[in-house]
């Protein structure tokens, strides 16, 4: 039961997380604003819009998982004339012996002077919620985060941001005015991961498709947002009728009555979803508790390279070795930054937060030993949150409020007790092995530094990682959309298992 869950796992760590950056995308800029090159710009609907996409798969099926609706209107506020955008997306799982289902409902607000003012949305899966809202002000994006039943405060800095993005490398639907061969940088904001940027927005060229029955010319837009691609399909309007995600997701223009047709359907419909995030290797077959791994990793070519560390080695000719290593010491320590970035709060981990503080100094104690603590947290963690399959927006407030949950919440939860105890801390996003399915799938786990940065599994009761574990980032909740380079791209070839 356990390595199916490892499989869902990190089934949902694509399809929940991602779920939330469409969501939030399409909710500000399918519709608000249009760019044009020469000056940033938002166009107010002369009539209320309320426009539906399928969420599908892009596989040779095309499998249904769900939803989104998005409506638009002009509303004036303190005599400026602006756009007020709401958008309800749900993704339904079905994923063998889990069905649920998630769903985010947002809305945003932004004026042609001004771009975006204000944001707020809400991701919802079963008992577990977290909500964010903010506003711009003075250059700054001020607002809060409500999550394990507290509301805490967010205050970041932004500059003037015409744009909101769902996620970096997603940013297809605000597009520019601009013909085949050109392109403009835009202003982005995620208010998943807190963080500002520049989107690359090119016309690449004109397609005729067929949508709802008719066939329309369409412009084929592509954002290029730090390495990561996604493409719209945008009419004569300027609406978009289709767009396509860098990891695979599709939404296609649709009647409201087919959308929510899809949705019912996705309920019956999840071993796309499954076949759709596994990866499957060549040569030798990996097992759970290998010691050792070699490994050659094709298909990033120009793309990413994976990281080194202790345990996980790059070498010549795309090979890589993994070899777990315990706490001892390492050759090549840490900087001080790095070790400063891996003891900081986030609004998503709380490690100031009295009971996160409290929780961690029960934990450990008066223990004194790095390693010791570190295992004291495990063991901790492992025994006590309740192994479940969690699609929600992972903060360490709700998990120690729920003490239920998928590698995302065991990750989170650890790494703000480890960090609140004062062990550095990070978090590794990457992919397991599971010897269920005879795949790797995507997974996250924490990596603490004791003399050297040890992967640590909690999720699957692992003092020290196993060497099925292929580390892709590390860093926190707000880099986990580094992770879209590599969907859809990894080819491995396992030279050397033991």
């Amino acid at each position: 039961m356990l390595r199916r869950r490892v499989v869902i796992l990190g089934v949902l760590l694509i399809a929940g997380f991602w779920l939330v950056m469409m969501s939030l995308l399409l909710r500000r800029e399918v519709f608000t604003p249009t760019f044009r090159a020469e000056r940033g710009g938002i166009t107010i609907p002369e009539h209320p819009t309320d426009i539906w996409f399928g969420l599908l798969l892009n596989d040779a099926q095309s499998t249904p998982i769900g939803y989104i609706d998005i409506q638009t209107e002009a509303e004036t506020r303190e005599r400026t004339t602006g756009v007020k955008t709401r958008v309800v997306g749900r993704l339904n799982l079905n994923l063998g012996s889990f069905q649920g289902e998630l769903v985010v409902n947002g809305e945003s607000w932004a004026s042609p002077d001004q771009g975006l003012r204000d944001f707020a949305f809400t991701l919802r899966s079963g008992q577990h919620a977290t909500s964010i809202n903010g506003s711009m002000e003075d250059g700054r994006i001020i607002g809060n985060i409500t999550t394990g039943g507290e509301t805490l405060p967010i205050d970041l800095p932004a500059q003037n941001t015409q744009m909101m993005t769902s996620t970096p490398g997603f940013g297809s639907f605000s597009m520019p005015a601009i013909g085949v061969g050109e392109e403009v940088l835009v202003e982005t904001f995620d208010p998943v991961t807190m963080s500002v940027g520049k989107a690359r927005v090119t016309c690449i060229g004109e397609e005729t498709i067929r949508v709802m029955g008719r066939s329309v010319k369409t412009k084929v837009f592509q954002t290029d947002l730090s390495g990561m691609k996604s493409k719209a399909w945008v009419d004569a309007a300027g609406e978009v009728l289709r767009a396509e995600t860098p990891i695979g997701f599709v939404l296609q223009r649709m009647h409201p009555n087919d959308a929510i047709k899809l949705a019912v359907e996705s309920r019956d419909r999840g071993a796309g979803l499954l076949d759709f995030a596994a990866i499957r290797p060549q040569g030798k077959t990996p097992f759970r508790g290998a010691k050792r791994m070699r490994f050659e990793l094709n298909g990033l070519e120009g793309i990413t390279t994976l990281p080194s560390d202790d345990s996980q080695h790059v070498l010549p000719g795309n090979e890589i070795e993994i070899k777990p290593e315990g706490p001892e010491s390492s050759t090549n320590p840490p900087s001080e930054s790095d070790l400063a970035k891996a003891l900081a709060n986030d609004p998503f981990l709380q490690i100031e937060h009295p009971r996160i503080v409290e929780k961690s100094r029960t934990i450990v104690g008066d223990e004194p030993d790095p390693w010791k603590k570190a295992m004291l947290i495990y063991e901790w963690v492992f025994a006590s949150v309740k192994k479940d399959i969690v699609p929600s927006l992972p903060t360490a407030l709700d998990v120690l409020d729920t003490m239920e949950g998928d590698c995302n919440e065991h990750t989170m939860l650890y790494t703000a007790l480890a960090r609140a105890a004062g062990l550095p801390t990070r978090m590794a996003i990457g992919i397991v092995w599971s010897d269920e399915f005879k795949a790797y799938y995507y997974h996250a786990w924490p990596e603490v530094y004791a003399g050297r940065w040890v992967w640590i599994d909690p999720t699957l009761g692992q003092p020290v990682a196993d060497a099925t574990h292929i580390k892709l980032i590390s860093g926190d909740l707000m880099s986990w959309w580094r992770i879209a380079p590599f969907m859809g791209n990894i080819k491995l070839r396992i030279i050397e298992i033991e």
